[in-house]
């Protein structure tokens, strides 16, 4: 999905989904057990830019990070958290739906 969507011509994409598949859309798992099996709330909006590439993810061209205002206006007022951290919270969290009766593994 990445993929297809950084290959779009347009510069701004809307996606809309249930909150639990954004988490693996843009590898995000900062509180993401903040609602019901998400921390996205209902209607809520979020900015996220794809990243060339960095010091943890060198030639990964289709890695998403959420922007700085996006962050700010949710009250998050910290850089986002490290690839090593989110892919911890993505187990921690797939286990803890596991147990809630989500079928995600």
């Amino acid at each position: 999905m990445r993929y297809w969507l950084k290959k779009r011509p347009e510069k701004n994409i809307v996606v809309v989904s249930h909150g639990a598949f954004l988490h693996f859309l843009t590898d995000d798992w900062e509180d993401a057990c903040k609602h019901e099996a998400t921390s996205w709330a209902n209607t809520e909006h979020r900015i996220y830019d794809f990243v060339e590439g960095n010091e943890e993810m060198p030639g990964n061209d289709k890695a998403m990070q959420e922007t700085k205002e996006s962050r700010q206006r949710r009250g998050k007022n910290g850089p986002p958290l490290s690839l090593e951290s989110q892919r911890q919270l993505r187990e921690t969290m797939l286990d803890g739906w596991a147990k809630q009766g989500y079928p995600i593994k």
